[in-house]
């Protein structure tokens, strides 16, 4: 789910009317860095897919703690609930360091 939300945001910013010359790395300020232009469409394609593993991962080693000895007998609603707040804000953090080229 969290993969999802993650590549569904990257999806969005990739191929909006804002980003129609291309997107970069932003970083908030800290780089500048292009990742496609205008005419790259295979990489407007592949790069949220890619970009998408990076919140589900570190969500994933986050609570890979609480969910390594877990048995069948365990109540981990409340964990389950935790981890997808956590990953969806990762995902919002991971789409904001993107930005159009204008």
């Amino acid at each position: 789910m969290v993969f999802a939300f993650s590549t569904f945001l990257l999806w969005t910013l990739f191929h909006s009317t804002a980003s129609q010359n291309g997107c970069k790395l932003f970083c908030h300020g800290y780089c500048s860095i292009p990742l496609f232009g205008s005419g790259d469409t295979v990489l407007r394609h592949i790069f949220p897919f890619a970009f998408a593993t990076i919140p589900s991962g570190l969500t994933g080693l986050m609570f890979w703690h609480f969910y390594r000895g877990f048995t069948t007998e365990q109540k981990v609603t409340g964990r389950n609930v935790c981890f997808l707040l956590v990953g969806c804000v990762l995902a919002a953090f991971n789409a904001s360091l993107f930005d159009p080229i204008g």
